[in-house]
């Protein structure tokens, strides 16, 4: 039976027959599938295919707060999405209205779903939380009152196989009353990887980079070995996080889908926070950067590009000092 097929897939077959002492059964079974195999070779390239595939399971986290009016449609769009190798960890951050009840009646529905609850620390511990659950080898961010498009995932998990990229970036499409209006950034379908470095040069030399946390997919592999963990405790942390994450991937791809629907309305946190905060949590980011352009091997046009950036952090300060 072992020449019949060989490889991971026969090892575990093998496995399951001796758990459970049924290897006649088993053996019939492979040699039905060996036969199958050889006369349709096709059938191999599904073993291998991302909605089959364990190792390429994506987790979708999602911090929540208050945001009964619009999780079920977040919670949606990522069921429905193409792509059906997925976990969605839903972690609750201390929310007063309806929103666990919501959430735990999708938990009912779909094992692919977790909740967790904690009490009110802010997004990036709820990130934290996502990251240390998350059980997929891929990762996403998705905000709460926001959704994605049903191909978002496939897309992007196809392009992270295809180039193992650390990180992939996809388009983010800004919508009212459910209506696509305009985009925030207009990648390429990259062709060939490049170095994270690379890609933050041109992208914010191009006037195309993405800053917000949910515009990439992220191999887990790459956040654990980095230690990549938000800066706890201020608003625009994706400010932070994003181009130091870009400054340590080996290689970053780009598609040119529509990978984010990002809702814009007067109860987000960008418009509903006060001044002060958003100064001082800005303040924070620019001298996180700018200690981070000291580390050691750091390019100069990487250098230049986070340069830009801090400028136009301190210029948003600026503004909101004089209102």
């Amino acid at each position: 039976m072992a020449k019949l097929i060989e490889g991971s897939y026969g090892d575990a077959l093998f496995e399951l027959a001796l758990e459970q002492n049924e290897l006649d059964s088993v053996a019939e079974q492979v040699e039905l599938l060996a036969q199958a195999f050889a006369e349709n070779p096709e059938l191999l390239k599904l073993l291998n295919h991302p909605k089959i595939s364990k190792e390429e399971k994506i987790s979708v986290i999602v911090p929540l707060y208050n945001v009964e009016k619009y999780v079920s449609r977040c919670i949606d769009s990522i069921l429905g999405q193409t792509y059906s190798e997925l976990e969605i960890i839903l972690i609750d951050d201390g929310s007063s209205d309806a929103t666990a009840q919501i959430c735990q009646e999708y938990v009912k529905k779909d094992q692919r779903i977790s909740y967790f609850y904690q009490n009110n620390a802010g997004p990036d511990y709820a990130r934290k939380k996502g990251i240390e659950e998350a059980g997929g080898a891929l990762l996403m961010f998705v905000d709460a009152d926001d959704c994605l498009p049903e191909d978002t995932l496939m897309n992007l998990c196809e392009k992270a196989r295809k180039t193992d990229a650390d990180m992939v970036a996809g388009n983010v499409a800004l919508y009212y009353d459910g209506k696509t209006k305009d985009y925030t950034t207009k990648h390429p379908d990259s062709k060939e990887n490049c170095t994270g470095e690379d890609f933050l040069y041109q992208v914010v030399r191009h006037g195309s980079f993405t800053t917000m946390v949910y515009g990439y997919l992220y191999r887990r592999s790459f956040i654990e070995q980095h230690n990549l963990r938000f800066e706890p405790g201020i608003l625009h942390e994706d400010e932070l996080w994003t181009p130091i994450a870009l400054t340590k991937a080996k290689r970053v791809a780009s598609i040119s889908n529509t990978t984010y629907l990002y809702r814009q309305h007067g109860a987000s946190i960008m418009s509903a926070s006060k001044a002060e905060r958003r100064i001082a949590s800005i303040e924070v980011v620019v001298r996180k950067l700018e200690e981070f352009m000291e580390s050691d091997g750091m390019g100069d046009n990487t250098k230049e590009a986070i340069s830009h950036r801090i400028g136009i952090l301190k210029r948003i300060t600026s503004n909101l000092k004089r209102n």
